[in-house]
């Protein structure tokens, strides 16, 4: 009989650690499969960069940025976008924001860039990453004549 209950517990207890395993690989396979946001409705995409706490980039290149981005957004880009700017705003993000729940809202010309950039943080974990599908433009075009851009660098 105490046998009995011994292989009984024994069976209970490799059960519960089957099922704390079988939690633990599930939530840890949940995190990889962090998808990158695209935002189509203008309304939602204003409500998460109006969120207080929201991480906004504009890359397109310096000067066209300083002509015209979305208000609060900050001008990262240079003269010349290419890999190894990327990489260096990828960097910096990096550096500068360890929290990788923290929302991030990458915007350019045509999501080519952004979408770089994305990748690179979803890689290295951050789970809350979005852009407006279209870019800058299609972003400036939604939101007809009542949009006013904020002009001038702040970066």
């Amino acid at each position: 009989m105490n046998m009995k209950i011994r292989k009984l517990k024994i069976k209970k207890i490799i059960s519960f650690l089957l099922i704390f395993l079988m939690i633990f690989v599930v939530g840890c396979h949940k995190d990889k499969n962090v998808e990158i946001n695209k935002i189509i409705d203008i309304v939602e995409f204003d409500e998460l960069i109006n969120e207080k706490g929201v991480l906004k980039y504009d890359i397109r290149s310096t000067a066209v940025c300083e002509e015209g981005h979305i208000p609060s957004f900050m001008c990262m880009g240079s003269n010349n976008v290419d890999n190894k700017k990327l990489d260096e705003i990828i960097k910096n993000i990096k550096l500068l924001y360890s929290d990788k729940d923290k929302k991030i809202v990458i915007i350019d010309e045509d999501n080519v860039n952004s979408l770089y950039i994305l990748n690179a943080l979803k890689e290295d974990g951050y789970k809350q990453l979005f852009y407006f599908d279209g870019g800058y433009n299609s972003y400036k075009e939604k939101k007809g004549p009542s949009f006013v851009p904020e002009v001038g660098c702040n970066c």
